[in-house]
């Protein structure tokens, strides 16, 4: 009996052990690894990419970006194309190898075609970072684009290449206001006395003189706004003779700046306010903004023609969009609205603001003349748009179809401030306000958005 015990109680001991181990080793519900993961893309106001350009889905962990998938879009019909521009067989739904929750971000980029790097994103339009869709749905946007919503932008008409306040209104577009004002200096050159005698003075020269006056003349620079006003001072010595009797005599000197009545000029200055326009610096995402004016009164100067964006123009309601098919102009490309753009090939020299802008006076396209955006009478059609651009799209003849600022051109020269009257400067500059379009909430105008949802398996 106690064999047969000690037999029954190794046999259970045998038992237990096999159960633990496979118990410890090997979970009731095992979990599969998700290996693909479906992605179905709702874009809005998603524009056609240029002629030679195409999107590209991108997930990205540090600097280990994945792509998805490469893809044109028909804003019209609203279908997905593949890069040869033909209907995409899956539509709107894209197959990724491996599971997309594991990456830290998801964007959309804007690639040539055909790729000299696949490999790696040239840009970053439309971005957001992975969470758990079923808490946070992916939603793709333009970086940074709440803050680019609060953002400003202003224009004037004015032409300061020329250094001429009066010539050529209405030929120059500068992102900044622009005012004249007064400003009063004294002026140096009202002497009582004006003889000059050397500083060296001989017997016979006290003997005959009361006072000598001897000059010293400095000059200088006076940066006023815009403008530099040269100014003059002048030192006025007087040297008074004490005794008359020779050779015994004593000098005695006293010095001042002469001054003059006042004096006031007229200049001109540019600025964008006590904090700039706002506008965000986007060259870490491969983007920049590039100015443009559309107008039926440069179309001999026009080197290409609008692209429009996703949305339909009349929804601004002004009837200068009649002019989206005249001539088109760049100003020039810039980062921010706080430094200078891309270049002026169009002023007349170098007096330009530090900041971006064109004067329309020379080396125009197609040999044109100087552009007046202001004609004497009515009928002037136009506006001036921002757009936002990614630097791999290096084009002067139109713009990259995403608009950030937009404002009409004022019709005539009537909209000009008057020019000076009876010595006093006009009492306001010639700045339009512009209207910010890049925001998502609107879902027939504004940047384009993508909504994504996922499959995991």
């Amino acid at each position: 009996m106690i064999r047969r015990a000690n037999r029954l109680a190794l046999l259970a001991l045998a038992v237990m052990s096999v159960t633990l181990y496979y118990g410890c080793s090997q979970t009731d519900d095992i979990v599969t690894p998700v290996s693909t993961t479906v992605l179905t893309l709702d874009a809005s106001l998603l524009p056609t990419p240029p002629d030679g350009m195409v999107y590209e889905l991108w997930v990205n962990n540090g600097d280990a970006p994945a792509s998805i998938g490469r893809f044109r879009y028909n804003q019209v019909t609203k279908q997905y194309l593949t890069e040869s521009g033909q209907v995409r067989t899956d539509g709107n739904k894209f197959r990724f190898s491996g599971d997309v929750l594991s990456f830290d971000e998801i964007f959309l980029s804007v690639e040539n075609s055909p790729d000299g790097d696949p490999s790696s994103p040239a840009n970053v339009m439309l971005w957001d970072r992975v969470t758990n869709p079923t808490d946070d749905p992916l939603q793709l946007v333009f970086p940074d684009s709440d803050s680019l919503w609060f953002a400003t932008c202003n224009y004037a008409i004015e032409t300061p290449s020329d250094s001429d306040k009066s010539a050529n209104e209405g030929s120059g577009i500068w992102f900044a206001q622009y005012t004249v004002k007064i400003g009063y200096i004294q002026d140096t050159f009202a002497l009582d006395t004006f003889f000059i005698k050397d500083s060296t003075l001989s017997d016979t020269a006290v003997r005959s003189l009361v006072d000598i006056v001897v000059f010293d003349v400095e000059e200088t620079s006076i940066t006023l706004g815009f403008d530099t006003i040269d100014y003059t001072h002048v030192l006025h010595e007087k040297v008074y003779a004490w005794d008359s009797v020779a050779p015994y005599y004593e000098l005695e000197d006293s010095t001042l700046w002469t001054l003059g009545p006042v004096r006031s000029h007229w200049y001109e200055t540019f600025t964008q306010g006590a904090e700039g326009y706002g506008l965000v610096d986007y060259s870490q995402y491969g983007f920049q903004y590039r100015g443009w004016v559309v107008s039926n009164a440069i179309t001999t100067a026009s080197v290409g023609g609008m692209t429009p964006p996703a949305w339909d123009l009349n929804l601004l309601g002004s009837s200068s969009l009649e002019a989206v098919d005249g001539g088109i102009i760049s100003t020039g490309a810039f980062v921010t609205a706080g430094v200078p753009d891309d270049g002026n090939p169009y002023s007349l020299g170098p007096r330009v603001p530090p900041f971006p802008g064109e004067d329309f006076l020379q080396n125009l396209p197609n040999g044109a003349g100087t552009i007046n955006l202001l004609p004497a009478a009515s009928g002037n059609r136009g506006f001036v748009f921002v757009s936002l651009e990614p630097t791999n799209f290096d084009h002067s003849e139109t713009n990259f179809p995403l608009l950030a600022f937009w404002g009409p051109l004022p019709s005539n020269q009537s909209a000009l401030d008057p020019e000076p009257q009876d010595g006093n400067p006009p009492d306001s500059a010639l700045v339009f306000p512009m209207r910010n379009l890049s925001g998502t909430a609107d879902p027939v105008q504004g940047f384009p958005k993508i909504q994504i949802s996922i499959e995991r398996f």
